[in-house]
């Protein structure tokens, strides 16, 4: 008894797929695009704040302290910083110590320095006396995390001077912050701002 076996035509025809079963493929590849797409937002939203994080923090500022009986934040840190010595401290005066650190390494020095300014010169306020700034510590570059713009000033609250004797006194501090963004931006070397510096403040 013989059996008829289909032909090869037959076994390797090829079925026509219908218009509905092409939809549900594509239905199907855009449903599983729709999830990974899904789950990338996601990812980046979980992401974004350890990289804030990462780039920022909290700004610090402790209250102002007299320097005999305080540390300096620099020392039990990483980046000790530079000091730029400006002036000798006047027998009998209390020294103090203002510090202020950014949030963040976006955060500029020189805005840091100006709200240090505005500690000490609100301190020294209160006693009817105006900042005779010491010695200045700053945060060098590259300001990432753990080393944030940082500044420091030790200085004493001294007796208001005459106008004359402001205007001198404010003409030197401008120009001392001018060297120093000098030596910042890398246009003067540290040594020719030593020699500047001391040119500077021996001045009458």
């Amino acid at each position: 008894r013989s059996t008829s076996l289909p032909s090869v035509a037959g076994r390797c025809a090829i079925k026509p797929r219908s218009a509905g079963d092409f939809y549900v493929g594509r239905h199907k590849s855009l449903s599983t695009i729709s999830r990974k797409f899904k789950i990338m937002i996601i990812m980046q939203r979980l992401l974004i704040p350890f990289v804030v994080l990462a780039v920022s923090g909290c700004s610090s500022a402790p209250p102002i302290q007299v320097a005999a009986n305080s540390k300096s934040p620099f020392d039990s840190a990483v980046y000790s910083g530079q000091i730029a010595q400006l002036a000798k401290a006047t027998q009998g005066e209390e020294l103090y110590r203002a510090y202020y650190e950014g949030g963040s390494g976006f955060v500029s020095l020189s805005s840091v320095r100006n709200t240090v300014e505005e500690m000490a010169t609100k301190h020294c306020s209160h006693q009817n006396r105006s900042v005779r700034l010491l010695q200045e510590r700053t945060s060098t570059p590259p300001h990432v995390l753990g080393n944030f713009p940082r500044v420091e000033w030790v200085f004493e609250c001294v007796p208001r001077p005459s106008q004359e004797a402001t205007f001198s006194s404010t003409n030197k501090l401008e120009q001392l912050e001018r060297l120093k963004k000098l030596l910042d931006s890398g246009a003067l070397t540290q040594q020719e701002f030593d020699r500047e510096k001391s040119k500077l403040l021996s001045a009458p």
